[in-house]
């Protein structure tokens, strides 16, 4: 498994976790807004995946809504 592979992993688990996980509609709706997109496919997480910079931006916003949340 690559790198990007793995980020696309990671980005993945977060989504379901926010979405699924948490139940707040202002986190959701943030995550929705600054992270991943609603609906994105595979392959729209893997492009972002691809972009270290992005992926470091969301992961740290995944931290901070999930911190923020509880």
């Amino acid at each position: 498994m690559n790198n990007t592979e793995l980020r696309a992993d990671i980005l993945l688990g977060m989504n379901s976790y926010i979405l699924e996980c948490i139940g707040d509609e202002f986190v959701t709706q943030r995550w929705l807004a600054d992270g991943i997109p609603d609906g994105a496919d595979v392959d729209e997480v893997r492009e972002i995946a691809e972009d270290e910079r992005e992926f470091e931006r969301i992961s740290y916003l995944f931290g901070n809504l999930v911190c923020d949340f509880r």
